[in-house]
């Protein structure tokens, strides 16, 4: 196994407070919907300046953006603890059904996270219009889906 380099204490520090900017900004959409999200409202949610946050999102497309692939992560994350729990003798239907049961509920337990990926997946241009930075979102959302993407071909 290849071990990176030991993180630091400053890397440590920046990657927490990274998280609870993050969490900050989902809490300010699901409490006011995205035109509640601003770069100035989230500032003052997090103790931070306004200046402050663009130490870590040059914008707030790549705020956006870095919410999506979180988004993504968690739900690629259920997927596959979904595909690892199935036995080895399930049919790929068995897959398929199991991966839409898994993404249902994801949507009705975070009704606010999934309607902020749902919107993005209809048109990421719209809530992300740098293309820097809706590439990956993109990415992130093809590589979410690749568990049930696998399945319906083998169902087929």
């Amino acid at each position: 196994m290849i071990h990176g380099a030991p993180r630091t204490p400053r890397a440590k520090r920046r990657d927490a407070s990274l998280q609870r900017i993050l969490d900050e900004a989902m809490a300010l959409v699901a409490r006011d919907g995205l035109d509640g999200l601003s770069m100035a409202r989230l500032a003052q949610a997090a103790d931070y300046t306004p200046g402050a946050l663009y130490r870590y999102f040059e914008s707030k497309d790549a705020l956006l953006s870095r919410l999506v692939e979180r988004i993504l992560g968690d739900i690629r994350a259920v997927l596959d603890e979904v595909v690892d729990d199935l036995p080895a003798t399930a049919t790929p239907l068995t897959h398929v059904i199991a991966l839409a049961h898994a993404y249902r509920r994801f949507a009705r337990l975070e009704p606010h996270r999934f309607g902020l990926l749902a919107m993005t997946m209809a048109e990421p241009r719209i809530l992300i219009v740098d293309d820097a930075h809706a590439a990956p979102a993109a990415e992130a959302v093809l590589a979410a889906l690749r568990p049930l993407a696998a399945a319906l071909t083998e169902a087929t």
